[in-house]
């Protein structure tokens, strides 16, 4: 959720885990249609002299619950690449750069990993709601066609070429895309 325009609020870390500081409530309000009492009204929360917020865990989740809502496009895309991610390091293990060793985990230990993180990405596509999940399975399989179809162009292309260059160059053209563009796309869903 890095691109999100939340440029407004920060994460503790370490002894502040659990935390969020607000920057600008007037802002977060505003970007994710929050009443600004919503935000303050926790008795333990408190502004700092600097007009930061600090909000406990509860708090939190309420922006991240709403964070997920408004922005579900964006936060569905990042959870589909998460999981992507995992599928391939199932597959074939992870490298990390490590000063102890040679930064490879096994596949086992990502799918065991991989298993305490499966429930929080379901959690967040339960926040961003069931419409914008079935419009990214709408997009990922519209991508998924538009390659398909893409291959066969580049295919029948190719073969008219042997034929009649001519009219293979003017269908070339007409694509929009070079043919060599094609043949040398990767299928959508790798990242």
């Amino acid at each position: 959720m890095e691109n999100l325009p939340l440029d407004c609020i920060s994460t503790g870390y370490n002894r502040d885990n659990g935390i969020l500081f607000i920057n600008d409530v007037a802002e977060l309000s505003r970007v994710l249609g929050l009443d600004p009492t919503e935000l303050t009204s926790d008795p333990t929360a408190f502004e700092n002299d600097d007009g930061t917020w600090v909000v406990p865990f509860a708090t939190t989740l309420v922006v991240a619950q709403r964070a997920a809502s408004v922005f579900a496009d964006e936060v569905l895309t990042e959870v589909e690449e998460a999981e992507t991610k995992a599928r391939q390091e199932a597959i074939h293990g992870s490298y990390h750069r490590s000063s102890r060793d040679d930064g490879y985990i096994e596949p086992e230990i990502c799918i065991e990993v991989d298993k305490m993180y499966a429930p929080a990405r379901q959690l967040v596509r339960d926040w961003c709601g069931h419409e914008a999940a079935e419009r990214l399975t709408e997009l990922v399989a519209l991508r998924a066609e538009v390659f398909r179809l893409g291959k066969l162009v580049e295919r029948a292309v190719t073969e008219l070429g042997k034929w009649d260059r001519t009219t293979a160059d003017g269908l070339e053209k007409e694509l929009g895309i070079p043919i060599e563009t094609l043949r040398h796309s990767r299928r959508p869903d790798h990242h």
